[in-house]
């Protein structure tokens, strides 16, 4: 028989056995007995979020490299205003969340040089000193017209 933790201790505990309606059948606490296990529940839960967030019309999506603890590669504030600029200039140009293009900061690429870095995938190019004026460019050229901007491209496909 496996053990539980106790959520009102720190401590583990016997899981308990409990018949199910007399029918000589028994279940583990946190299983549901009949219907969608937990596992089923949250994987719905999050499909209903992915179509609520217009996901499956995205064509590009850009990650950009805002780790204000390390900042290796360029300054906190580089960073954030790239990311805040990166975000507003998106919305200005009427490309959201919801339209064809995604944005997501994220922590160090592991590249930590010529930063903030950006990937735009699924073309898997790889642009280095992503700052405003880079970003206007990566914008308008690569995630709404699909060319590559060679001039801060680190690496492309």
């Amino acid at each position: 028989m496996g053990s539980r933790v106790c959520p009102y201790q720190n401590r583990r505990q016997p899981q308990r056995r409990m018949p199910l309606c007399g029918l000589g059948l028994a279940y583990t606490w946190g299983m549901e007995p009949r219907g969608e296990t937990k596992h089923e529940r949250r994987l719905a839960k999050a499909r209903r979020r992915v179509e609520r967030l217009g996901i499956p019309t995205v064509e590009r999506h850009i990650f950009l490299c805002v780790d204000t603890a390390e900042s290796g590669c360029a300054s906190k504030k580089r960073m954030l205003a790239s990311w805040r600029y990166l975000r507003r200039r998106l919305r200005d140009l009427g490309v959201p969340r919801r339209g064809h293009v995604m944005a997501t900061r994220c922590r160090c690429f592991g590249v930590c040089a010529a930063g903030p870095i950006a990937v735009v995938y699924p073309d898997g190019t790889w642009y280095g000193m992503c700052d405003e004026v880079a970003l206007d460019r990566i914008i308008r050229e690569h995630l709404i017209g699909g060319q590559v901007v060679a001039e801060y491209a680190l690496r492309t496909p």
